[in-house]
């Protein structure tokens, strides 16, 4: 007799069906993380930016906006879950240390940041910014608090 049961037909079917299951939630976190992360080389575009005009600058004074700074960055094109964004330079105190700040920010005031010393930081609720891969300010210890960057 040649042929597989219908026992084994469905112990397969059962198989495939729970490895999907397991991979399906991964791949879908992998694939926001790989979304979130095509902002990165933009943002340190910006950072880079600002601070080769903060070397222009005669008094050394650090480039506050966009309009200050010569980049060319792609059109910022919104995550699946969100309306619009934009990117954003300002400058930000600690201690007596300024810093640039580059950051997108999203329609629903969700921002992925990155400073002039390369911290990657996430503005917005732990589970959102733990999806896009980028650690939650609440959880992220560099003397930075949000009101920082929410001004």
């Amino acid at each position: 007799m040649k042929g597989f049961t219908l026992i084994e037909l469905l112990v397969v079917v059962l198989i495939i069906a729970t490895l999907s299951a397991i991979a399906l939630p991964q791949y879908t976190k992998a694939l926001d993380r790989s979304r979130a992360a095509r902002y990165v080389p933009n943002l340190a575009a910006i950072v880079h930016a600002a601070k080769a005009c903060q070397d222009e600058n005669p008094d050394g004074r650090l480039c506050t906006s966009m309009s200050e700074i010569d980049v060319r960055v792609p059109s910022c094109e919104p995550l699946p879950d969100f309306a619009s964004c934009s990117y954003n330079l300002k400058t930000i105190t600690i201690g007596s240390n300024k810093h640039s700040l580059a950051y997108v920010e999203f329609s629903n005031n969700l921002r992925f940041a990155l400073d002039d010393m390369g911290h990657k930081m996430c503005i917005g609720s732990e589970s959102e910014c733990d999806k896009y891969g980028f650690y939650s300010l609440a959880s992220y210890n560099t003397g930075f608090s949000k009101s920082t960057y929410m001004e």
